[in-house]
């Protein structure tokens, strides 16, 4: 009969660290959730657990808030959940926000919302760069521009072009 090969003192040594490793991670487990339950029965939940982990980071350390040293360390400091922005829903833009959707619908498709805009002909229905909307102008309302309205007007055509052509994600 075979006897089992006797147990080394490392095999004993490695389960009772495994044992003690996964002790402490409960420990640490149970801890925070004991914390949690704290902050929860204590008024806001935010408040509470800042100031709780505050201390706990104060007294491990210090927590910086750049990545880079200038020599002090600024800590974050965030006493109050910020107040939310006052926003009006009803301002004149977004009041008419979609009002011409269905006007092919209504109007049996004769009219074109882009029709509808008041403004400039170079401008109506346009979406594009700036310098696309000038040469545009340019080609419309060139011909009975002023002529120091049209020398601006073709040296800003002629500096984006310059530009575009030389610099930018379109090269």
């Amino acid at each position: 009969m075979d006897l089992p090969p006797p147990m080394s003192r490392l095999d004993i040594d490695v389960d009772l660290g495994f044992a003690l490793f996964f002790l402490v991670l409960l420990c640490v487990f149970l801890l925070v959730t004991m914390l949690l339950c704290y902050c929860l029965d204590r008024g806001t939940l935010l408040q509470r657990c800042m100031s709780v982990f505050g201390g706990l980071l104060s007294r491990a350390g210090t927590f910086c808030a750049r990545h880079f040293s200038t020599g002090t360390c600024a800590r974050i400091r965030m006493h109050a959940i910020p107040k939310l922005k006052e926003v009006d829903r009803w301002t004149e833009k977004r009041s008419m926000f979609g009002v011409y959707d269905n006007i092919g619908i209504l109007g049996d498709f004769k009219a074109h919302p882009k029709d509808l805009i008041k403004g400039p002909v170079w401008l109506r229905g346009f979406r594009g760069i700036e310098l696309q909307r000038l040469i545009r102008k340019k080609r419309m309302v060139g011909d009975r521009m002023m002529t120091e309205d049209k020398h601006i007007l073709d040296k800003r055509i002629s500096f984006l072009y310059r530009r575009f052509n030389r610099y930018g994600k379109h090269r």
